[in-house]
C-alpha cells in the first residue's frame, strides 16, 4: 500500500509540473485510502496573481479548496469556493476573526485534515498522518507575547483537533492581533500537541523568500524532500522549488516503482 501511495504523491507531483510548462489544467485523483484533505486559502486584492499561480499545488494535494478574503478587498478566482469576510488588516480584531471564520467555515467539508494556508504557501504532498497542529514554528523570548513560540503556515490540523480549536477558541491572550501568535498562543491554552515541519526539515517559511541565501535554502530543502512552503511570491522562486521537488532521481525512483508494481 506504500508503494501504491507513494506513486499517487508522485503522480500529482508530476502534474502540477506539468501544468506549470503548459498551463493546461489537469485531472488529479484521490486514493481511495487517502484522508481527505480540506484546503483553505487566505488572501486579499493584491495576492491574486498569486493564488492563480498556486491553485494547481492546492488542488493537487486537496480535495477541497477554500478561497477567504476580505469584503473589502475580494480575490475573486475562477472555479473556487469562495467566501468573504469581515475588512482588509494585517493583524487586529477584524484580522482574527476571519482567521477564526474560515477556520469554522471549512469544518463544512467532512476531511480528516484541514490545511490552512495563505496565498504564498502551499503543500507539495498531502500532509503525514499526525494530531494536532503542524506547522512552521519559530520560537520568541519577546516579553509582550504570552506564546513562547509562533506559528507560520502551513497549519495542518486533524479533525478532532480543528473541532476543538473551534469550539474553544477565544481572543484572549490577543497577541498583538497577529494570526501567527495567536494561533499558538490558543494551541498552547488548549494542550493542543505541535509538530515542528521546519526543525523536521519538512517546511520552510519567511514572510518573503527573496535573499540569495533564502532562495538556496528553500531549494535544497525542496530537493532532500520538504514539501511544507510559506512567502513564495516571485514565480521564478516557485519554478526553482518545482524543480528541485521533482527532481530527476525522484521521477527515475517513481519510474521503477510504477514498473515493479504492475510488471512483475
Amino acid at each position: 500500500m506504500s508503494v501504491i501511495y507513494f506513486l499517487f504523491q508522485f503522480y500529482n507531483n508530476l502534474l502540477c509540473q506539468i501544468y506549470h510548462i503548459i498551463r493546461w489544467p489537469l485531472p488529479h485523483f484521490h486514493f481511495m485510502n487517502s484522508p481527505i484533505i480540506c484546503t483553505t486559502v487566505f488572501s486579499y486584492a493584491g495576492g491574486t496573481d498569486i493564488v492563480k499561480r498556486h491553485l494547481p499545488l492546492w488542488q493537487a494535494h486537496s480535495d477541497f479548496v477554500i478561497l477567504v478574503y476580505p469584503e473589502n478587498s475580494a480575490s475573486i478566482v475562477e472555479g473556487v469556493e469562495m467566501v468573504a469576510f469581515g475588512k482588509s488588516t494585517k493583524n487586529g480584531t477584524e484580522c482574527l476573526k476571519r482567521q477564526l471564520a474560515g477556520m469554522q467555515y471549512s469544518l463544512r467539508h467532512k476531511a480528516d485534515y484541514y490545511v490552512f494556508l495563505e496565498y504564498d504557501a502551499f503543500l507539495l504532498q498531502r500532509p503525514p498522518p499526525r494530531t494536532g497542529i503542524q506547522a512552521n514554528v519559530f520560537y520568541t523570548q519577546e516579553i509582550e507575547y504570552h506564546a513562547p513560540r509562533f506559528y507560520h503556515f502551513p497549519w495542518i490540523f486533524d479533525a478532532t483537533s480543528l473541532h476543538h480549536f473551534v469550539a474553544t477558541a477565544t481572543f484572549e491572550p490577543f497577541e498583538n492581533g497577529f494570526v501567527d501568535r495567536w494561533v499558538a498562543a490558543q494551541t498552547i491554552r488548549m494542550n493542543i500537541p505541535w509538530f515542528d515541519l521546519t526543525a523536521a526539515h519538512e517546511g520552510y517559511s519567511r514572510n518573503t523568500i527573496r535573499l540569495p541565501e533564502e532562495i538556496r535554502d528553500a531549494v535544497h530543502l525542496a530537493r532532500k524532500g520538504a514539501y511544507g512552503f510559506h512567502g513564495i511570491k516571485a514565480p521564478e522562486i516557485l519554478k526553482q522549488i518545482l524543480r528541485a521537488h521533482t527532481n530527476p532521481s525522484s521521477m527515475a525512483m517513481g519510474i521503477v516503482l510504477f514498473l515493479g508494481l504492475f510488471l512483475t
